[in-house]
């Protein structure tokens, strides 16, 4: 069985894995134990704290010092593109780091996130199909929590 490590503030796996809910908790499992797979969000807004690049970042310099934490593949499920590409420039040099829609070993993994079920679907992306069958994305998901605000001028 492949033990996996999910990092993500909001959503549960739907696949027989460990949650990481904050940045340090993440780093601090991460260093303690071996991972076939980590995967990891990027957003952290439903917890305290720093976001999960911080928790690549302590990662990147446990490697410069010889230090690097015992994983096999990480995994981006975040929908965050830049912060994605923050992550991976991390990591990218140590370990083997794929997006999700690059993730060929199981197409059926999803994850449960706050009232939805996101389907992380290699050939769709990270979305959730609406009852009257449409895709949302996650992106379009959060844009929803997190209306923009217009401020009107003088």
């Amino acid at each position: 069985m492949i033990k996996r490590l999910v990092v993500d503030d909001i959503r549960e796996p739907r696949f027989s894995a460990v949650v990481a809910r904050t940045a340090t908790e993440a780093l601090d499992m991460i260093r303690k134990e071996s991972w076939d797979e980590v995967w990891l969000d990027h957003d952290a807004d439903f917890v305290p704290g720093q976001d999960y690049s911080w928790t690549t970042a302590r990662i990147k310099d446990l490697c410069k010092r010889r230090m690097a934490p015992d994983v096999g593949l990480f995994v981006m499920h975040s929908a965050n593109t830049h912060g994605r590409m923050i992550m991976r420039g991390h990591l990218r040099e140590h370990y083997p780091v794929v997006d999700i829609e690059d993730y060929s070993l199981d197409r059926s993994l999803s994850l449960w996130g706050a009232d939805r079920v996101w389907d992380v679907s290699v050939e769709k992306g990270v979305h959730h199909v609406l009852p009257d069958g449409k895709i949302q994305t996650l992106d379009e998901y959060y844009k929803r929590l997190r209306p923009v605000r217009r401020v009107s001028g003088a």
